[in-house]
């Protein structure tokens, strides 16, 4: 785009391939995905959520929502990115799209982020406490606007309690979450691992690896019970994948697309199962690459695992990306089985970037932007 000229929706255009790698971000990331596809070079369209089924289903990650996606869904979805009804025919409502409000809405910030814990059910709850133990127990702050707990109480937070805060999204008042909800929090939790055997036995298994096997913290009252049923908790059935497998295998992508490798390029590296043969396709890369990715590099490519088919690594990786940038992706069962668009050939992928390798352990729930010295935003 040339410097000093206006912004037009043929610029919204050249941008749709950021916004078709951004749509397994989120429901409301794929939505977006669809309507930009959908404007094209125009200046507004009008949509109902019914026609608009097809194209979702194929960008909405199986495990996005609670219930197959609908068009009520689909209109929950388009009012919570800023669009409105403007009437209604006898196949249902109508949402005008303007591409200027398409185009001030960016994809990666579409991360499922300010969740409302109180609507969490036992399985997702569990995952957080045990996640973010300390997050979860901290005093939060709840913005009745914003539907969800947009900062935490941190440090000595006793001697700064109020009754009102500034919510850090909306810049609206907010207050404490209600104490009463961590007592609903662990009935949910116990009632869920009760309801399933091989729940706990998982999310212990994940701990152990992101933790290497370190002891979980005691937790106060409501969660006395916790700790003893923790200790009892055995190995899970089945042969669960590794996570940090996982998050290996996504590290190194990114590392290669920072590269400027294309998802061809790539592709051939992990479809090869024999090791030296993988390293002779790396060494035959441009030199810049090896002198991009440092000399330890071509070592790692070797230990990863190999795919069976490029959609299968696409995959993998987007799952992974998922789990980096959504909190929700974090809080359900880990599963990469979802459809998921793979980069066309020759193309790099734009998908948002992991953090660093130094920071691949932490599996977060809270992501910090800043804090007040009063309470942690989120």
């Amino acid at each position: 785009m040339a410097a000093g000229r206006a912004i037009t929706p043929e610029d919204l255009h050249a941008r749709r391939d950021l916004y078709e790698k951004c749509a397994f971000l989120s429901s409301e990331a794929a939505l977006l995905a669809v309507l930009v596809d959908r404007i094209g070079t125009w200046d507004r369209i009008v949509v109902r959520p019914g026609e608009l089924l097809g194209d979702l289903r194929k960008r909405v990650a199986a495990w996005d929502t609670a219930e197959p996606v609908n068009p009520n869904l689909i209109g929950l979805w388009l009012r919570r990115l800023g669009f409105s009804p403007i009437g209604r025919n006898s196949r249902g409502r109508t949402y005008e799209i303007r591409w200027d409000q398409l185009w001030e809405t960016d994809p990666r910030q579409l991360n499922g982020a300010g969740l409302n814990p109180c609507r969490l059910n036992g399985r997702q709850l569990l995952r957080l406490l045990v996640q973010e133990p300390r997050s979860f127990l901290a005093p939060q702050i709840w913005c009745p606007r914003c539907q969800g707990v947009t900062g935490i109480l941190w440090g000595d937070w006793m001697e700064r309690v109020r009754d009102v805060f500034c919510c850090s999204a909306c810049d609206g008042p907010a207050t404490l979450l209600e104490e009463g909800w961590r007592k609903v929090a662990s009935e949910r939790i116990s009632r869920a691992i009760r309801e399933n055997p091989d729940l706990l036995p998982r999310v212990k298994m994940e701990w152990d690896e992101l933790h290497d096997g370190a002891t979980f913290p005691r937790l106060p009252d409501p969660f006395g019970w916790f700790d003893r049923t923790w200790k009892r908790a055995g190995k899970p059935s089945g042969r669960p994948s590794s996570l940090l497998v996982r998050y290996e295998l996504a590290h190194t992508v990114g590392q290669l697309e920072s590269a400027g490798l294309s998802s061809e390029q790539i592709q051939q590296i992990f479809l090869e199962r024999n090791k030296e043969t993988r390293f002779q396709i790396y060494d035959n890369f441009p030199n810049w690459v090896p002198r991009f990715l440092g000399k330890g590099f071509r070592d790692s490519i070797g230990e990863i695992s190999a795919v069976s088919r490029p959609e299968q690594l696409w995959r993998r990786v987007q799952w992974a990306r998922r789990q980096w940038n959504n909190p929700m992706a974090r809080l359900e069962e880990h599963r990469v089985s979802a459809p998921s668009a793979e980069p066309q050939s020759g193309q790099k992928s734009t998908s948002p970037h992991p953090p660093g390798p130094a920071h691949s352990s932490k599996f977060r729930f809270l992501h910090e932007i800043g804090v007040s010295g009063k309470y942690r935003q989120l």
